[in-house]
């Protein structure tokens, strides 16, 4: 009786702890989430219920991982290929010279951008009235609009005291600059009376919420992107617009949607209030244009004057209708094609490492997820071993061999993971090496080889001694 009242009150729990101001504008709530349950937290059943559904989404992500290795191997070497074959291919087209002397070959070329792609550009295109504030001729010009609203920022961490784990959520209120127009109606300040104190403190007494914006960030660009006699208008959103305008110091302008004080500067304008001194609600906007005059392309030239990815042929593994074996590279500025083949390779590799990388550690997680169930049983016993806490002297080693026993199981079971997902990673990626470049294979599906004997060996040991001990 005394142990199913125990189990009752021990039992999950969600309920306001307290809440505290931890500074003038920031408000923290201290919430208990979980009461040191046996099991961890919930029934015996949904523990290891939830502890398998785990451990086969974790062998379902190892085995997952393992195929995204094996493409990612096979997508490098291709994209490779396709790259040399693309340097032995190519010619340059000249700027002046018409596309259908180039129609289906692989071409590159680095020409200026025509006047129909650097159109003229004022303020008055952006709705702006008054003195003119800029002219200037570029594929795009940018409007970029902040607004000085109050801004609420939630901070969540979790805290073990004892058995007990808490949650601390705070709430921090600050007046800062946004390009996007900041939600007040749903801040924590309108529920509680101590973030609201916060608020007060953060964005003043007299704030009711974020006015909303009047006028919004806008890009307007050329309708096509020809250099020489070629249409790049597909890569038009490559185009970065990223240089600052100088605006006419001074000038007296209106801006659309709003009626305040307009102060202008040589770089930004501001609306509502005087520059240093921002108000809530108050407007800055600045203007920036792309700065490029030339561009450079390596692929399929088109009879019209368009272009699209150019092929490369067919070889082992590589079909010439993948992906990987495309070529079709656009670059701001001059570039030659060595350099544009260059990057394009350094690019390649670099994302290799990365999949790399996130596949063995995905993988390492999976397997290590596959364990679960061996861990939730270890810590039902765990966690029956706490009930016996108040036996003097006797409770506590109970406790404590308890504590030993789950650190111990998950110690080991991290050990198994890793000896066994980072040596399957390492064979997959030498198999896939050995397909596609067998020369560099051999060392790294040598060195996979032994990492699994070991890990495998490792485990009949344990196995054999578990044997033992059941024939004693």
């Amino acid at each position: 009786f005394w142990l199913k009242r125990r189990w009752r009150k021990r039992q999950w729990q969600r309920v306001v702890f307290s809440g505290r101001m931890e500074n003038s504008n920031t408000y923290t709530e201290v919430t208990e989430v979980s009461g040191g349950s046996v099991g961890g937290g919930g029934g015996i059943v949904s523990n290891i219920c939830g502890a398998i559904c785990c451990s086969i989404f974790g062998i379902g992500l190892f085995f997952a991982m393992l195929v995204m290795l094996a493409w990612n191997e096979q997508s490098t070497v291709c994209v490779s290929k396709a790259y040399l074959a693309a340097e032995q291919e190519y010619q340059t087209a000249r700027c002046n010279s018409g596309p259908g002397s180039y129609s289906g070959a692989l071409v590159h070329f680095s020409c200026p951008l025509n006047s129909e792609s650097l159109p003229k550009w004022t303020s008055e295109d952006f709705g702006v009235s008054g003195d003119q504030l800029f002219s200037t001729e570029a594929v795009k010009v940018a409007q970029q609009v902040e607004m000085f609203q109050c801004a609420e920022t939630v901070h969540t961490k979790t805290v073990k005291r004892g058995e007990r784990t808490f949650e601390e959520k705070s709430y921090t209120y600050k007046k800062e600059w946004s390009s996007s127009h900041v939600d007040s109606s749903d801040f924590q300040a309108w529920q509680v009376d101590a973030a609201r104190r916060a608020l007060d403190n953060g964005c003043g007494f007299n704030f009711k919420g974020n006015p909303s914006f009047p006028i919004e960030s806008n890009t307007l660009k050329a309708d096509i992107l020809v250099a020489g006699q070629y249409d790049l208008t597909r890569f038009m959103e490559r185009i970065s617009s990223s240089v600052p305008i100088k605006l006419k110091s001074g000038a007296t302008v209106t801006l659309p949607g709003t009626s305040g004080t307009v102060s202008v500067d040589a770089t930004q304008i501001f609306s509502g209030c005087k520059p240093g001194r921002p108000e809530l609600g108050c407007i800055k906007v600045k203007y920036a244009r792309s700065g490029t005059t030339v561009v450079s392309y390596l692929g399929r030239m088109q009879g019209d004057g368009t272009t699209r990815a150019w092929m490369a042929p067919s070889s082992w593994m590589c079909s010439t209708k993948g992906s990987s074996s495309r070529v079709d590279l656009f670059a701001q500025g001059s570039r030659d094609a060595e350099h544009m083949l260059e990057s394009a390779q350094d690019e390649n590799t670099m994302w290799t490492w990365v999949i790399r990388v996130l596949g063995f550690i995905v993988a390492y997680v999976g397997m290590r997820s596959f364990f679960a169930p061996a861990e939730a049983l270890v810590a039902l016993i765990d966690s029956g071993l706490d009930l016996f806490r108040f036996i003097p002297i006797v409770g506590g080693l109970l406790d404590f061999l308890g504590d030993v026993l789950r650190g111990a199981v998950g110690c080991a079971i991290s050990i198994i993971a890793f000896g066994l997902s980072v040596p399957s990673c390492m064979m997959v990626v030498s198999i896939m090496w050995v397909v596609m470049r067998p020369l560099v294979a051999a060392p790294l599906l040598l060195l996979s080889c032994v990492g699994l004997y070991f890990t495998i060996k490792a485990m009949q040991k344990y196995a054999q001694e578990g044997q033992k001990q059941k024939q004693q």
